[in-house]
């Protein structure tokens, strides 16, 4: 994938591709972030809009 990750997890790009093409399209998600940070992303963390 192409999309650059400074995290040292193997799947950094694909948590990175996700964030941007699935995550961040569906309305009821206010805020996606790296678990524990961008440096260190092993997964990703959704906050959704319970309304």
């Amino acid at each position: 994938m192409s999309v650059p990750h400074p995290g040292s997890d193997p799947n950094a790009n694909l948590y990175a591709q996700l964030k941007r093409d699935v995550l961040e399209r569906v309305p009821q998600i206010t805020a996606v972030e790296y678990v524990p940070d961008e440096t260190e992303a092993t997964a990703l963390r959704a906050i959704f809009d319970p309304n």
